[in-house]
């Protein structure tokens, strides 16, 4: 694919929060790419370079130190090996552009038909708006920069996992970021795209949709609260079963596919108790604080893995112990409805209330669907944080 000044800008965006580009490195592309860019507001001239590359008309040499003086513009190598005599600029060559992430984030809108306005970053993170594609639906659509590395990006989609209600998330990065193996399994659930892969800004949603091929084509998978009761389909196969609590734990889990859950979180979002958030339900406690904890929790739980794995029991009674002092660090935080408790009853009951509704719910689904219910056995992590390890692309 060739190289274009749009994708030189989006890498450096991927890489910088502010960047800024030299008329000399706009130069090496056609003249009417810079003017577009341009003309959108994406580039826009910014102050004059303190420094700039020598200008090819003077031959090889350093980068040059820019100094205005009462005879106009020069370029001074400062450094003490490479000596020259002041040698004249013109305003060419300090100009400079800066990229505008808000009008970027604009056009990417205009040219993907999402729809949403304003430009605000949060922790990263830009809310874009909503992409509706036929035979998928409603798609949340974010972006996110800058991508320094996968931990940043990890700790943004952990955020978005937590408050996503609808399992269709996409997040869009101005540049390719290789990821690792265990990433793709936390993102599960987390449709990434890149932009500087697209046809100029606008992306193939069908490439990253496929269902949106099959409009009308019956789900594989899915788990729907209809009505009194659940629809639920594994394999093509269709059951529905009678509402219960666990059913609204398991939606959950499968919603936060590869993101640990607090048992206190699902409780307090299906029986309606303020205090402490799940999904979109309760006051959020410290987004900050509950994203150190899920990431903490996240790993305290692979090493449980790990250590069952190697059969070491010892190591797993310890790290379990460490899961226990986390949850009751949460739960001392602030109780439900935000009187302060005894932590410790307060993570038992909360544990065994989730875990005897989730074990009842898949006992009653094994009754009409037992392929469906030993998938939710094997994948359903439960204790004081519970984790749906499974990677269907379920629908809700």
């Amino acid at each position: 694919m060739a190289d274009t000044l749009l994708r030189m800008i989006l890498r450096l965006l991927h890489a910088v929060e502010s960047p800024v580009i030299g008329a000399a490195e706009a130069a090496a592309y056609p003249e009417e790419e810079l003017d577009a860019l341009v003309s959108a507001g994406i580039l826009f001239q910014t102050g004059r370079a303190t420094e700039i590359p020598r200008p090819a008309r003077y031959g090889p040499g350093g980068a040059l130190a820019v100094r205005e003086t009462a005879r106009g513009l020069y370029g001074v190598a400062e450094d003490e090996d490479d000596f020259t005599t002041p040698v004249p600029l013109t305003p060419e060559d300090v100009r400079q552009y800066g990229v505008s992430a808000a009008r970027l984030a604009a056009a990417v809108r205009r040219e993907n038909d999402i729809a949403g306005s304003g430009f605000q970053i949060d922790g990263g993170i830009v809310p874009l708006g909503v992409k509706r594609l036929d035979g998928v639906g409603a798609v949340t659509v974010y972006l996110s920069l800058p991508n320094a590395d996968e931990s940043a990006l990890l700790a943004r989609c952990h955020r978005l996992k937590s408050g996503t209600s609808n399992g269709r998330t996409t997040v869009i990065m101005p540049a390719c970021l290789p990821l690792s193996p265990e990433a793709h399994r936390i993102l599960d659930g987390i449709q990434m795209l890149d932009l500087s892969a697209a046809d100029g800004l606008r992306l193939d949603w069908q490439a990253a949709f496929p269902a949106a091929q099959a409009q009308g084509k019956e789900p594989n998978y899915l788990f729907r609260k209809q009505g009194q009761g659940w629809r639920l389909v594994f394999e093509g196969r269709e059951i529905i079963v009678q509402d219960a609590k666990g059913m609204d734990y398991i939606a959950e889990l499968l919603r936060h596919a590869g993101s640990p859950v607090l048992a206190a979180e699902l409780f307090a979002g299906v029986s309606g108790a303020q205090g402490l958030p799940v999904g979109s339900a309760g006051e959020v406690l410290d987004s900050a604080a509950m994203t150190s904890y899920r990431a903490r929790a996240a790993d305290l739980q692979s090493r449980v893995a790990e250590a069952e794995k190697n059969n070491d029991p010892i190591r797993k009674e310890r790290l379990q112990t460490e899961m226990e002092k986390l949850t009751d660090e949460i739960l001392a935080a602030r109780g439900l409805g935000g009187r302060l408790r005894k932590s410790r009853d307060d993570r038992e009951k909360f544990r065994k209330s989730v875990f005897i509704a989730i074990g009842r719910s898949i006992k009653l689904i094994r009754k009409h669907l037992p392929s469906l219910a030993d998938h939710l056995g094997r994948h359903i992590e439960t204790g004081n944080f519970l984790l749906y390890s499974g990677n269907l692309p379920w629908e809700f």
